[in-house]
């Protein structure tokens, strides 16, 4: 129902029996969703809580390496872990999106994520509640990017876009492999039988790559902060 009565309420008529969801947003509230079971008898109630806090994420125009798309993912969860999506697509670009609204948000902990892709990983901590609108602006540094090639003619593109990449960082000990939704679209867009792995900070680098039908490749690599490395391999069979 779109309806709402002198008092401020919704209702939606539901046949007996019905499994349903309920989601309501609005600016001065917590968003809600619950899901219930209607039995067909007697009014079930949904109040909303106050909130409606927001929250604004705002980047700068960033360089980023060679070849890359300068997306910035963003996800944002409560202390629950419920996701929370902002208007719009959940992604910035420097130049074209700067800015990020996430709005009826309850009061609470929170946390910010952006996972490296043209930019190093990032993820911090935001404390909702204060201020009707808090504003949160990302520091990000551009990440190192290795593009290898393939000596091999019997390896295909398919086979580049399916395979399976980790990395470590030998100072650190932190490691990652591809999860990200933009990196998978970076090979998938990508004719040229080249593979990008993304995301890496300044410093020295172990990678294994698995290409399906061939050996793992393993190498270790040093790579600059915004620079693009590119390499040649022979996968071995």
């Amino acid at each position: 129902s779109t309806n709402c009565d002198a008092e401020g309420n919704y209702e939606i008529a539901l046949l007996t029996g019905v499994r349903y969801r309920v989601a309501a947003k609005h600016p001065n509230y917590a968003q809600m969703s619950a899901t219930r079971q209607h039995n067909g008898e007697g009014t079930q109630n949904f109040v909303l809580n106050e909130g409606g806090y927001s929250l604004i994420v705002k980047i700068g125009e960033l360089k980023v390496a060679e070849g890359e798309m300068p997306f910035v993912e963003v996800s944002l969860k409560d202390a629950q872990g419920q996701l929370h999506r902002p208007r719009g697509e959940p992604f910035l670009m420097p130049g074209l999106s700067n800015a990020l609204t996430f709005s009826s948000l309850p009061s609470g902990v929170y946390t910010l994520h952006c996972p490296a892709g043209a930019y190093q990983a990032i993820t911090k901590t935001i404390n909702i509640g204060g201020e009707k609108t808090a504003t949160v602006t990302l520091d990000l540094i551009a990440a190192a990017t290795i593009e290898f090639s393939f000596s091999n003619a019997n390896v295909s593109p398919m086979q580049i876009t399916t395979a399976h990449a980790t990395w470590e960082n030998l100072s650190t000990g932190e490691k990652n492999s591809r999860v990200s939704v933009l990196d998978v679209i970076m090979n998938m867009g990508n004719p040229t039988k080249t593979y990008r792995v993304r995301g890496l900070s300044e410093g020295e680098w172990k990678i294994t790559l698995e290409v399906p039908g061939f050996q793992p490749y393993v190498e270790t690599y040093r790579v600059k902060a915004g620079e693009t490395q590119k390499v040649t391999v022979q996968l071995a069979e």
